[in-house]
């Protein structure tokens, strides 16, 4: 493509391609930016919020490119990932890719010493920040069909301590 000319929507690497992108936070999250490449690249997008103030950005963000779906999921219940499974049936038939982009930690877990982090905290980061792909991928992936893919992503706290994200590793 030559400088300064833009994709357009339709065309791309990605074009005809139904992609969902979890963890949708506000318009500054991972999420949103890789939603944003995407699209550019010829996507059909569906969005997954957790609350009502991600679905303000979420909303921006379908607003902004047509034909992007959103759906509330909290990871943490059966219930809403096996409606994230049905709605994509239905609205989309499937989907080639699941990127999945959530990490939390309770406020309690961010700070203080790590040593000092509760069992109950730590097990809700795991649940939210890694479990979470499991859970989704166990719904999803019959609906990649013969191909498609699964991407999560990482910290730099995965390979050394950054402070001060504490359990989240930085």
């Amino acid at each position: 493509m030559a400088e300064g000319q833009t994709q357009s929507a339709g065309a791309g690497l990605l074009a005809g391609k139904r992609c969902l992108v979890m963890g949708i936070q506000n318009r500054w999250s991972i999420a949103h930016a890789i939603a944003e490449a995407m699209a550019a690249a010829g996507a059909r997008l569906a969005l997954t919020y957790v609350d009502e103030r991600a679905k303000r950005d979420a909303d921006a963000f379908i607003a902004e490119h047509p034909g992007t779906l959103g759906y509330a999921c909290d990871v943490e219940s059966d219930d809403d990932l096996d409606a994230l499974a049905e709605a994509l049936g239905r609205d989309l038939g499937g989907v080639e890719a699941l990127v999945h982009s959530i990490g939390y930690a309770p406020a309690a877990a961010l700070k203080g010493r790590f040593v000092d982090t509760s069992r109950a905290d730590w097990g809700t980061a795991l649940s939210v920040s890694a479990y979470s792909l499991v859970a989704a991928a166990n719904r999803v992936v019959p609906f990649l069909g013969g191909g498609g893919s699964v991407t999560t992503q990482t910290k730099l706290g995965s390979e050394r301590g950054v402070p001060p994200d504490n359990v989240m590793g930085g």
